[in-house]
């Protein structure tokens, strides 16, 4: 009779270990692998150039840029940004990422969020025009955080 509860109570806690250990470690662990995933598969939006990747406990977030030489850059920034982010999940057109560069301020325009996968997106977009005498620059951050 000993024997059969001694072993009903490792079992149990064989269990309950368990299910921490799935909840606590295992699982954060692999949301965590799937943001970076997330994040690496994004790729860079056209003529940019990667200027960092951040993590977080359950973030994970990359910061682009591309230098403008005075009021002119390489590469059409809205038709870029419209497409690397389309392609991260975000629902926008290129003529509403026109917008948005015109006129940053705009409430709908400092932040965009969308769910993909189950996990939240943001991304933000930071232009910089430059001037007959200063140069310019365009600097995008994606983020992947929470999961539902």
């Amino acid at each position: 009779m000993g024997l059969l509860v001694g072993v009903g109570a490792l079992l149990l806690l064989l269990c309950c270990c368990g299910v921490f250990t799935y909840n606590g470690w295992y699982k954060p662990r692999q949301l965590q692998e799937q943001r970076e995933e997330m994040v690496e598969t994004a790729g860079v939006p056209a003529g940019f150039h990667r200027v960092g990747i951040s993590a977080g406990d359950r973030s994970v977030g990359a910061r682009y840029r591309l230098d403008c030489r005075r009021t002119t850059c390489p590469v059409d920034v809205a038709q870029s940004v419209q497409a690397f982010l389309s392609d991260a999940g975000l629902r926008i057109t290129v003529d509403r990422m026109r917008e948005c560069l015109a006129d940053p301020n705009a409430p709908s325009c400092l932040v965009h969020t969308w769910i993909r996968d189950g996990f939240e997106m943001t991304a933000t977009i930071l232009h910089a025009p430059g001037n007959r005498s200063v140069d310019g620059y365009v600097e995008v951050t994606l983020a992947v955080g929470g999961h539902d």
